[in-house]
């Protein structure tokens, strides 16, 4: 997938769950990449790291949660 796909494909998403849903997503896979890394290499100190990410990302969706949406017609 070329550079362009992947900036459609974020975009459908937004438009579809918006940012804030875009946002939860991203925090979701942080978290479950956190799991993976404590439970297959035993590396607390990186999984913190990804676990600070997923927390970051969920802050972040409550302040988007009230940004103006864009309407689809």
């Amino acid at each position: 997938m070329n550079h362009n796909e992947k900036i459609d494909l974020l975009e459908e998403i937004i438009d579809d769950h918006s940012l804030c849903g875009l946002m939860e997503l991203i925090a979701e896979v942080c978290s479950t990449k956190a799991d993976h890394i404590l439970s297959s290499y035993d590396d607390e100190e990186t999984a913190k790291i990804w676990d600070g990410y997923a927390a970051g990302f969920l802050a972040q969706a409550s302040i988007s949660a009230k940004l103006p949406q864009i309407k689809q017609q």
